[in-house]
C-alpha cells in the first residue's frame, strides 16, 4: 500500500484535513502526489496511520518518525548500523 507524504499542493498551514479529505488525497493515488505538497500536521498524521497502519493478521506498524523503530541491517539484522544520516531513504 502506497502512502502519501506529502499533503496536497493547496493544503494550507494551520487547516487540518478532515477524514474524507484524507481519504480523496489517499484515493488520488501517487500519480496526483506532489513533493511540493505541504506537510502533515499531528492530527492528520494520526488519522493517516490509523487508515493503514493495521495488517491483515492483526499487527500494526508503527510510524517511521516513531522513536519505537528500530532499524535493522537486511541482511543479518543487527541493530548496529553505522549511519552517516538521521534520514534513511528507500
Amino acid at each position: 500500500m502506497k502512502i502519501p507524504r506529502q499533503a496536497p499542493e493547496d493544503c494550507q498551514d494551520g487547516v487540518t484535513m478532515t477524514y474524507l479529505e484524507l481519504v480523496k488525497h489517499f484515493a488520488d493515488g501517487p500519480s496526483k502526489w506532489s513533493r511540493k505538497g505541504g506537510t502533515f500536521d499531528e492530527v492528520e498524521r494520526k488519522m493517516l496511520n490509523e487508515m493503514t497502519s493495521v495488517c491483515p493478521c492483526g499487527g500494526q506498524m508503527i510510524d517511521e518518525s516513531s522513536k519505537e523503530v528500530v532499524y535493522r541491517c537486511p541482511e543479518c539484522r543487527s541493530p548496529d548500523l553505522d549511519l552517516e544520516e538521521d534520514v534513511i531513504f528507500d
